[in-house]
């Protein structure tokens, strides 16, 4: 079981012990082992073997059983029991994001609702707003709540669909009765959110196969028909192997990667026959579409064997990462380790942004610490194996000022600006606040830019538009944050700030060693979002991201 997964549902027993008004302190044992869970470099059944995993921070000898348990059965008698105990009604509410356990339970206590439909009829009869401490707002909250968890439906983070794909695809493949096997669908597209899994599979023995599938733990084989096989993981994710021959591969694994609309718009220019995709397009006079932009946006016009393409960025092209947390703020390593973890990634620098301390966190970094920081990178950069950049992620206050003295960040090499807080603001009070940020002449990028939590918080109300011509005219680039929970900027909004010319940096925003691996995923929308090289910020050499790099006055 994959260490995100084995997250998912340390997260999930954490949620469920709220709901069910647990114990605050084994609630919140969960939940920072699930996040410390998302860090680690190395998988967890490894660290189970060699006894580490019980260094890991926060673990006590309730959650290692559950750990083991997981690992070895692929299910929790601790998780099946909440889910048993837990009144059905509680569940479904408390699964609306933004909601939190007290008012969840509040809202079926005092209303007597059973699901989230009766939930929404309370609403729109102005019956929520009528509850001791509630009010037109908090009723609105939920409805806003209720109309993000129909938008996403049961789907599940790429960060998680992805590396599942990845390492049932290499299992299945590696077996000497498989000709290949590869990952379709939207998974392979690379969409932020997936419903299930595709994998393309030319096989022979399907008795092997299964046999084969049914000793992973967390998955079981559920169906077996003749063109193809359905699996169940343990977070109920349904993953389609698709059964075909040799040489059919080729047409298939195009076929179920899909999207709908791209398949059909080459099937209408004619016959799909070849035995390489590469080949398949070349018989259609087109030069090959990549996954990510199989998609109507698209068109496949501009694919035509007459037009020169321009090259998407890719993973080998990023030479950096500027968005990175150390334990001076909320990360959990030095500087020295990020450093080499970043040679071995084949980086040529990185920045080194820990929070600032507006909101008056112990974690973050006042002035005077930052400043001990920038000593300390400036005395050891000798020793350093890639060039590590001085910098903050200072947080925009509500009215568009930054959350640090000009006097401390004129001393920085890179400042990346970010909100998080007061999230609720106008239209136009957001965008007057960015617009604002961007104007500053020592600030380089906008972080997190549209602040959306996949599944749980959508992105700001703002005129984006007026946000990437201030970004343009004043030579600040838009972060994809690759954090699989965010993504963010969207591959949407990424093809309308190209298209005005803002440059894009792509960051992983990590906490730790091992989230610098979570690069791929902005990448990934990047490229969904058309992106080249020469759109994305962090693909420059050393000496032209130093030219970039506005100076003050």
């Amino acid at each position: 079981m994959l260490n995100r997964e084995l997250a998912w549902h340390l997260q999930t027993i954490s949620v469920l012990l709220e709901l069910n008004d647990d114990d605050d302190d084994k609630i919140t044992a969960f939940s920072n082992v699930a996040r410390e869970m998302k860090r680690l470099s190395r998988p967890v059944p490894a660290m189970l073997e060699d006894g580490s995993i019980e260094h890991l921070e926060g673990i006590n000898s309730e959650i290692l059983e559950v750990i083991r348990q997981l690992v070895s059965e692929g299910q929790s008698s601790l998780l099946q029991q909440l889910r048993t105990e837990i009144a059905p009604a509680l569940v479904e509410v408390g699964s609306i994001p933004g909601l939190g356990a007290q008012t969840a339970r509040t809202l079926v206590q005092q209303l007597g609702v059973q699901n989230i439909a009766e939930l929404e009829a309370a609403a729109e009869s102005g019956r929520i707003r009528q509850i001791e401490g509630f009010g037109q707002q908090k009723e609105e909250l939920v409805r806003a709540g209720i109309d993000l968890l129909r938008s996403r439906g049961s789907l599940t983070p790429i960060g998680i669909s992805r590396p599942m794909a990845d390492a049932l695809a290499r299992i299945i493949r590696q077996s000497e009765w498989v000709h290949d096997a590869r990952i379709a669908g939207s998974v392979r597209r690379w969409q932020e959110l997936n419903a299930d899994i595709d994998i393309v599979a030319a096989i022979e023995d399907v008795d092997r196969l299964v046999s084969l599938l049914n000793q992973i733990s967390g998955i079981t084989v559920s169906e077996v028909r003749q063109d193809r096989l359905i699996l169940r993981t343990s977070m109920d994710l349904a993953v389609r192997v698709w059964l075909v021959k040799p040489d059919e591969f080729a047409v298939c694994l195009l076929n179920y990667t899909g999207s709908r609309e791209h398949v059909e718009a080459l099937a209408a220019r004619g016959d799909l026959h070849g035995d390489s995709e590469e080949e398949i397009y070349a018989n259609l006079g087109l030069h090959f579409v990549p996954p990510e932009l199989r998609q109507p946006q698209f068109p496949l016009d501009s694919f035509s064997l007459d037009k020169e393409l321009p090259r998407l960025v890719t993973l080998e092209d990023i030479r950096g990462d500027l968005h990175l947390h150390t334990h001076w703020s909320d990360g959990v390593e030095d500087i020295d380790t990020l450093a080499r973890r970043a040679q071995r990634l084949g980086y040529e620098y990185i920045a080194i942004t820990d929070h600032s301390s507006s909101l008056g966190s112990s974690r973050g970094l006042p002035s005077e610490k930052l400043e001990r920081q920038l000593d300390e990178i400036r005395a050891r950069q000798h020793i350093y194996p890639v060039r590590v950049l001085a910098g903050i992620e200072v947080d925009i206050r509500p009215d568009g000022t930054l959350a640090m003295p000009d006097r401390v960040l004129s001393q920085l090499d890179w400042v990346v600006a970010s909100i998080h807080n007061n999230f609720s603001l106008d239209e136009e009070a957001m965008t007057r606040r960015l617009v604002k940020a961007i104007s500053h002449p020592m600030v380089h990028a906008i972080g997190h830019p549209s602040g959306r939590l996949l599944q749980r918080r959508p992105g700001y109300d703002v005129n984006w538009a007026k946000v990437f011509e201030a970004a343009a005219q004043h030579n600040v680039a838009m972060e994809i944050n690759s954090s699989p929970d965010r993504l963010d900027l969207s591959d949407r909004m990424v093809r309308e700030a190209c298209s005005m010319g803002v440059k894009i940096v792509v960051n992983t925003d990590a906490h730790s060693g091992n989230e610098l691996k979570n690069m791929q995923y902005g990448v990934a929308v990047a490229r969904r979002g058309g992106a080249g090289v020469d759109d994305v910020l962090n693909t420059m050499p050393l000496s032209q991201l130093q030219r970039f790099i506005r100076k003050p006055g």
